[in-house]
């Protein structure tokens, strides 16, 4: 069956624990940062961020529920903003599970096609943010008037 290598080398691993030193600096840091994006978008009710999400807990990745992720992903590309499909359509529908049994996923489907995958990461600039909110912002306006 298909599947993935998940192995981690002695080196990575190596590397992962000496930068669990310096975790509670750049924890602020991607703090100060996902703050910036949840006050930029703050009056923007179609974008959803995790629960928690920079306020209770962090990571080095920003995903919202939008109304419709793809609109909005070729609406930014096109002002030049990446995104990520974060999941795709769902394991469920990749080439490789194909053959697999599986009952319907309604649930993923939904999750699949609302979220979305934001520019984040520690060192992104105030003016950044306000960036892609404001293009965030506009692609809904052309998305979902």
């Amino acid at each position: 069956m298909p599947a993935m290598n998940a192995k981690l080398s002695e080196y990575a691993a190596a590397v992962a624990l000496a930068s669990l030193d310096g975790w509670p600096a750049d924890r602020a840091r991607f703090s100060l940062t996902a703050q910036r994006l949840r006050a930029a978008l703050a009056l923007t009710p179609e974008i959803a961020f995790q629960p928690g999400w920079g306020t209770r807990w962090i990571s080095s990745v920003c995903v919202v529920r939008t109304p419709d992720a793809a609109a909005l992903a070729r609406e930014l590309a096109a002002m030049g903003v990446e995104t990520r499909d974060w999941w795709g359509a769902g394991c469920h529908r990749q080439p490789a599970f194909e053959h697999c049994p599986k009952a319907a996923l309604p649930v993923t489907d939904r999750l699949a096609a609302a979220t979305l995958g934001l520019p984040y990461f520690i060192d992104l600039e105030e003016d950044a943010s306000a960036r892609i909110a404001e293009s965030l912002q506009v692609a809904l306006k052309v998305t979902h008037g």
